[in-house]
């Protein structure tokens, strides 16, 4: 009688501890998103928050890089060779903001970024509206 209400007491406490593992688990990954609604660059000190579709390397300020969504501060920004510099400014679970200076000589059309989402690892391009013409100078 002992025995089996010590294996009764011991099957409960592991079953118990196993739902209370799950729950954890789902509960996490619930928690952590990452969606980008909007992304678009800003000049820096523009108070309008204009979004702009041309940059200059010669432009010391910098722009803004505004990625908008539900759970923007998970993402990550990959620098590409056309930056001289990124930075983030400001993140929230709505927005995040990363500074961003470009190099001379690099003139192309942007009209996309690689982020990295923090929650799955996936690296993917994600697109920028309106896309950029980066200039020369």
């Amino acid at each position: 009688m002992k025995t089996s209400k010590i294996k009764l007491g011991l099957f409960i406490l592991i079953t118990l501890t196993a739902i209370n593992s799950l729950v954890i688990n789902v509960s996490a990954q619930q928690a952590c998103r990452a969606i980008a609604n909007s992304i678009y660059f800003t000049e820096v000190g523009d108070p309008s928050g204009t979004a702009v579709n041309g940059v200059h390397p010669g432009n010391k300020k910098g722009y803004y890089l505004n990625i908008l969504g539900n759970g923007a501060s998970n993402f990550d920004v990959t620098k590409t060779q056309y930056m001289t510099g990124l930075t983030v400014v400001n993140v929230s679970t709505t927005a995040a903001i990363w500074q961003v200076n470009f190099e001379a000589n690099m003139a192309q059309v942007i009209p996309s970024l690689k982020m990295t989402n923090k929650c799955t690892g996936v690296t993917r391009l994600y697109t920028i509206n309106p896309q950029v013409r980066l200039f020369n100078q």
